[in-house]
């Protein structure tokens, strides 16, 4: 019974994989098209805007944001209680920080000398209401209702877009692009509302309350820290270059652009962190985790090789002539991506063996090392340094999390999960801009990209490939037992 109930598990766990990745594909297209819509009516400076605003004042979102969803899907009790308490404890928090970001806003930003962003900062700071009003997903996903919590999101998105690109054509700028990040998240909130089987009620419990507050605290603190990580370098930009502003929208393409791919991110956990769970011998979960690393660094490099390769291309003749110095930015932020989709691994791992300090560890080693290495490198030398500053210290934070965390349980450290991503996109990197600097033909270049390929065939994929061949060889062998009986 034990075994039938693992495999449903598993099963279940594979079929809301396909979803959720069908949903983030769905996601990136639109995404992708919005975005290339809008940066081809827009200028950088637009962009920049919007994105300073909104490093301010998602701030005090990762404050309002007590994690409720994790509490809910993992209390054993009740899931009607656990979503109502949830609710109740991060309405009010998200009340109470957007009331302080209304009224400290003028005064913050005048400070920071864009007293013109103000308004937008305000308006940015409905989105805290996000996170309380979509908790009825919680009881979706409890229920491994994968499609019913998936779809609000893909209907969103299409309607957002669609109002979104009508007002940049129309000339609305900054308006368009603030209708882009609110309404995908207040219409994905409305269609929960009305699918949901339960609504959740404005109730206060003490003991859940406690339970709450103990299991989440750890995590919002990890989000805090992790907003600084992933903003900071926004930051920095907008407010210590010159034309800060047309920087960061040019700095802020490069690295979306690039991080569509880590989407695929959230795909893994939705299939990894089960099997994970689900593996009750440690060493055959340590074999599975060197196989999961070889594979996801496998498909990361041939999209890094990719990216880096043909940027020049990809900036200029799908965004247009005027965001060319986004190029270099997005060039090395897509090694960096290359970096996270590897050490996510870790977190799977690391999870399913009760272990949450990496996160924590992690972000605070990051925060620490990257407002002053991106200060340094934007004040020398702009958002290319900022660039180059980011990856530099995911690789360092990334070796010390694998030599402390992952040495001593699988025996195996840094030089074995990111030599060869690293070198290979390394030279991918140099070979780009040569061939960037000396206008090489593209016969030349896909010949580089093919020498490229077979390197990381031979020092990453052909074992994945093997793996891949003996499980499909395992799985016909089965079958056949199966039919024979």
């Amino acid at each position: 019974m034990k075994q039938e109930n693992t495999q449903y598990f598993l099963n279940t766990a594979m079929k809301g994989g396909v979803i959720v990745a069908v949903t983030i594909f769905l996601q990136v297209i639109i995404g992708f098209v919005t975005q290339v819509a809008l940066t081809r009516m827009l200028s950088p400076e637009i962009f920049g805007q919007v994105v300073f605003a909104a490093s301010v004042a998602m701030f005090f979102n990762a404050f309002s944001n007590l994690r409720g969803d994790v509490y809910v899907i993992h209390h054993k009790g009740s899931a009607k209680d656990a979503v109502d308490v949830a609710f109740t404890l991060e309405l009010l928090m998200a009340l109470f920080f957007v009331t302080i970001v209304f009224f400290i806003a003028p005064t913050m930003m005048s400070l920071l000398d864009k007293s013109e962003q103000t308004i937008y900062v305000q308006i940015l700071a409905i989105a805290f209401l996000y996170n309380p009003l979509s908790r009825p997903r919680c009881i979706l996903e409890r229920e491994l209702s994968f499609f019913q919590s998936k779809f609000p999101t893909i209907l969103s998105q299409v309607f957002a877009s669609i109002i979104s690109i009508s007002l940049a054509f129309n000339g609305y700028g900054v308006w368009s692009l603030l209708c882009w990040r609110l309404l995908p998240l207040f219409g994905e909130v409305l269609i929960l509302w009305i699918i949901t089987p339960y609504r959740p009620k404005l109730r206060l419990d003490n003991k859940h309350a406690v339970s709450m507050m103990y299991l989440t605290w750890p995590l919002v603190g990890s989000a805090i820290l992790a907003f600084v990580c992933y903003n900071i370098d926004y930051f920095i930009v907008g407010q210590f270059l010159e034309d800060g502003i047309k920087q960061l929208g040019y700095y802020w393409l490069g690295f979306q652009a690039a991080a569509y791919a880590l989407m695929a991110r959230q795909v893994l956990h939705e299939v990894l962190f089960p099997i994970f769970s689900r593996m009750e011998n440690d060493k055959f979960k340590g074999q599975a985790f060197l196989r999961f690393s070889k594979a996801v660094a496998g498909v990361f490099l041939i999209l890094t090789i990719l990216a880096v390769s043909f940027g020049r291309d990809i900036i200029i003749y799908i965004y247009g002539m005027q965001w060319e110095p986004a190029i270099f930015p997005f060039q090395v932020i897509f090694i960096v991506v290359l970096m996270r989709a590897i050490i996510a691994n870790i977190g799977y791992y690391l999870y399913s063996s009760g272990n949450t300090r990496t996160d924590f560890v992690s972000a605070l080693l990051s925060s620490i090392l990257l407002i002053p290495s991106v200060y340094f490198g934007v004040i020398y030398f702009g958002i290319n340094g900022a660039a180059v500053a980011v990856l530099v210290v995911q690789i360092i934070v990334s070796s010390i999390i694998y030599e402390w965390y992952i040495r001593p349980m699988v025996g195996y450290g840094v030089f074995y999960f990111l030599f060869w991503p690293l070198v290979i996109s390394g030279l991918t990197f140099a070979l780009a801009y040569i061939s960037d600097s000396l206008q090489l033909s593209i016969f030349i270049r896909l010949a580089l990209v093919s020498i490229l390929f077979i390197m990381t065939y031979f020092s990453v994929l052909r074992s994945v490939l093997s793996d891949l061949k003996l499980a499909f060889n395992l799985l016909r062998s089965q079958q056949k037992n199966q039919l024979s009986t």
